[in-house]
């Protein structure tokens, strides 16, 4: 096993491991000591709680927030429990009342459980002192319990909605449930034998976010007539001051109390100050003059965050931050958050625009500083390499700006594009004002069409609650697909490269394999009923492994038909001495194919002209690969599928296929790219084609120059296949049956062959078989544009009921079909092999 089956083996097993440790530990016991009490609440969940202090003083219920547990008040209890009776708990799910099997950990839900345990313990007349998102549910257990709660301290507590993170319950929603969706995947998918699940940023804290609902608490608020103390912080970043202004607006007699220089944390920085703060609350009677009752019952006036004590800030941070991420998905956000009211266009479009020009400059230096590393990586690899020639990175000098603004335009080039640039040593400078002018191009007009169409979509998902993270998803996908569509749409190499992917998708002859089985199918089981085996088609070719299933070494095939003379030479090679040696005893020069062994689809296959680059191709060799030099052959290359019942002397030639290769002509002014782009056949493999020319792409051919895009004879390298049905003959049959029968036992399969023109295919002279495919090739002339869909697989079709019945035939003559766990073992073997890639 290689050094990466190792490590995911290793990681599996302490995975598994680790889950069996938290599933022993899921439900600890609670200890009882120290001062702490467990009581089983009626609805069966378990809860930890202290009671401090005189029996006969006042109450204070001190509740937490999250994702701290009753510890936040162990520097405040000291100052307090001399005058008061101090019930302090673990809310369900944190601390000693540890448990992740909740239904819910809303503040509402907590509330509920604090209901049943002052029931249980009988508390009366108490003061609830809610701290953060214990404010929240002190505020609920207020509303089932109101003849037990005489009074709340709201300490930096949570209550308005509107004040609260990004002032919208849609968005805020999203982000907590981004926010549970990564905690859960943290404790699901990292070995940690249960460590995690007791850190306090932990999944039960996210789900106490994503749970809860703050819309309720400004109803609770607005019609709260007991007393009510609110002490918080000036420098609060958490639950900003102006939350709690607007709560000591809304409830006109209550009364605000600042704790000087406090943040959010202040219960623990100045405990004394804030228990000096609660006594003095205690003895004051509720006041609601009519000017704060006129007040009270006015509409909020400052909805929007970043109109709040660092409100703009924080948006702007979490949006910069976001575009670490993803730069588009962050600028909808910013949009959609224009458009839900909470934010200015300038905030999120200037917190977008920051975030992006820096995680594009930090791209930049990765490529610079960390050039080892990142160039590991292919689709960074290619374009680095293209750009360390002199001449390249002198073309990069001169076209940054070009490439930078079509990279804010081009989907996938931004970052091997910028982390290129950097491990190729092009100045900063320039760098840096372009990337500042495609930036400024780019976000504000993404935000602004953004926050145009969410202010249609977002209404739908405010109607449908129940579907507002996956909903929110999905605008956010769906809007960046718009986006980069907009955007090639806005280009002529984008408006092409769109065209390509068209006639890809619409063009059946480039489906994957997979689709065009779908159809195939039915008559596969139809087959395999008639012939009473699944495999019986394996028996085809009983020289072949699994009559040539998946993988068929060439030498054995090119070996078993040489004698024939249709052979080109060819030999295994591993080193430039082998094919050096290859080329003496043959008495051949340069061009040559190298090409695996083990291979399809013409995956590894090369053309190497010098000795330089057979030296870089044998260098790419993966491990294990065996590669074969061969005679490079010039001509005409054609498929011929053949086929032969045993039982005959003759066999038939099902289907002939004539590859032609895609070429451009050059007109003196465009470059390759652009001549691909313009054809309307090299569109369709655009992608390809580009990354096969790497620096080529730029060079400008002379007027009437053909350049061959692709040389090799591949459907899914570039080639063109046609139907050369037309040029079977009795002559070409003969000679495929001649050569045929120096191959004993293969029967059904196609010939990849090259001849000097269609004539000599036509007499059968001149041919040289390159390869021999078995029972997996294709009929491959079904490609032909020519050819419906319908016609495409009827050819298909009709070619495995002839493999099933010359396997059947052959079966009957002894040769043992393969079983099916050979077939899967052939197959598996297949799909490990490396699929090496020619440099």
């Amino acid at each position: 096993m290689t050094w990466k089956k190792w490590l995911l083996a290793g990681y599996l097993v302490a995975l598994f491991l680790s889950f069996l440790v938290r599933q022993s530990a899921d439900s600890p016991s609670i200890p009882v000591s120290n001062g702490w009490q467990e009581v089983r609440l009626p609805s069966g969940v378990k809860i930890a709680y202290q009671d401090i202090g005189p029996a006969e003083a006042p109450t204070l219920l001190l509740i937490h927030g999250s994702p701290m547990a009753s510890s936040c008040f162990d520097r405040l209890v000291p100052h307090l429990e001399k005058n008061y009776r101090l019930i302090i708990p673990d809310l369900p799910g944190f601390g000693k009342s540890y448990s992740n099997d909740l239904p819910s950990f809303s503040v509402e839900a907590h509330g509920k459980y604090l209901a049943e345990l002052i029931r249980k313990i009988d508390l009366r007349e108490i003061t609830a002192v809610g701290y953060s998102m214990g404010g929240g549910v002190a505020l609920h257990l207020e509303e089932i319990e109101p003849d037990r709660i005489d009074r709340l301290v709201m300490l930096s507590s949570i209550g308005v909605q509107e004040l609260e993170l990004l002032g919208d319950y849609l968005l805020n929603h999203v982000i907590h449930g981004l926010q549970l969706s990564f905690f859960t995947a943290t404790r699901e998918l990292i070995p940690h034998f249960g460590l995690l699940d007791r850190f306090m940023l932990n999944r039960n804290y996210a789900r106490n976010f994503f749970d809860t609902d703050q819309r309720p608490l400004r109803a609770l608020l607005e019609n709260w007539e007991k007393p009510l103390q609110i002490i918080h912080g000036k420098r609060d970043k958490l639950v900003p001051p102006d939350a709690a202004r607007e709560h000591h607006r809304i409830v006109p007699q209550s009364q605000l109390d600042w704790v000087p220089g406090g943040n959010h944390i202040a219960l623990m920085q100045k405990p004394a100050e804030v228990a000096r703060l609660i006594a003095i609350g205690m003895k004051r009677e509720p006041v609601a003059d009519p000017a704060r009752i006129k007040a009270a019952a006015e509409p909020m006036k400052n909805r929007r965050i970043d109109r709040t004590n660092g409100g703009k800030a924080v948006v702007m941070s979490l949006l910069g931050l976001s575009t670490f991420a993803s730069e588009d998905l962050s600028c909808i956000s910013g949009g959609i958050l224009v458009a839900r009211g909470v934010v200015s266009y300038s905030t999120a479009t200037i917190g977008c625009l920051v975030g992006i020009f820096l995680s594009d400059i930090a791209l930049f230096l990765v490529g610079r500083w960390c050039t080892r590393l990142i160039t590991r990586l292919d689709f960074i690899k290619k374009k680095v390499d293209s750009f360390k020639t002199t001449s390249r990175r002198a073309w990069l000098e001169n076209n940054a700006a070009k490439l930078i603004i079509a990279s804010r335009f081009v989907p996938g080039s931004r970052v091997p594009t910028y982390v290129a640039m950097g491990a190729s040593g092009i100045s900063i400078t320039k760098l840096l004002i372009w990337l500042l002018i495609a930036v400024t191009l780019w976000t504000p007009l993404l935000v602004g069409i953004s926050a145009f169409y969410g202010e249609q979509l977002l209404p739908i998902l405010d109607r449908h609650e129940k579907l507002i993270l996956p909903g929110f998803l999905i605008v956010l996908i769906l809007g960046a697909t718009l986006m980069r569509l907009l955007a090639l749409l806005a280009t002529w190499k984008g408006r092409r490269m769109l065209l390509g992917k068209w006639k890809r998708l619409t063009g059946w002859e480039f489906w994957p394999a997979s689709i065009l089985y779908l159809f195939v199918l039915p008559t596969l089981v139809r087959l395999a009923i008639r012939y009473r085996s699944f495999t019986v088609f394996t028996a085809a070719n009983p020289a072949l492994p699994c009559g040539g299933f998946a993988i068929e070494p060439k030498r054995l095939s090119l070996n078993a038909l040489k004698p024939s003379g249709n052979v080109p030479a060819f030999r295994p090679v591993s080193t430039i001495r082998d094919v050096e040696a290859f080329l003496a005893e043959e008495k051949l020069t340069y061009p040559i194919v190298l090409k695996p062994d083990e291979g399809e689809r013409g995956r590894g296959v090369a053309i190497i002209r010098s000795q330089e680059e057979a030296e870089t191709y044998l260098n790419a060799i993966p491990e294990n690969v065996i590669i074969i030099a061969q005679d490079f052959i010039e001509g005409k290359e054609f498929g011929v599928f053949y086929y032969r019942y045993p039982h005959e002397e003759t066999g038939r030639i099902y289907a002939i296929t004539e590859k032609l290769l895609v070429t451009v002509t050059g007109n003196g002014h465009q470059t390759l790219e652009e001549l691909v782009l313009a054809d309307s056949r090299a569109v369709c493999m655009a992608t390809f084609f580009l990354n096969k020319l790497s620096e080529r792409r730029w060079e400008v051919p002379e007027k009437g120059k053909t350049v061959v895009l692709s040389a090799l004879g591949t459907h899914s390298r570039g080639a063109i296949f046609r139907d050369g049905g037309h040029l079977n003959t009795p002559e070409l049959t003969a000679e495929i049956d001649r050569i045929t029968k120096h191959f004993e036992g293969f029967h059904f399969g196609r010939y990849d062959l090259k001849v000097p023109d269609a004539e000599s295919l036509e007499n059968g002279t001149s041919i040289k078989i390159i390869e021999l495919n078995g029972v997996t090739s294709e009929a491959t002339s079904m490609y032909d544009p020519v050819h419906s869909l319908f016609q495409g697989v009827k050819i298909l079709r009709r070619q495995w009921e002839i493999a099933y019945a010359i396997g059947a035939e052959n079966r009957d003559l002894g040769h043992r079909p393969a079983s099916i766990g050979e077939l899967f073992k052939n197959y598996r073997s297949f799909q490990k092999q490396n699929k090496f890639e020619a440099p």
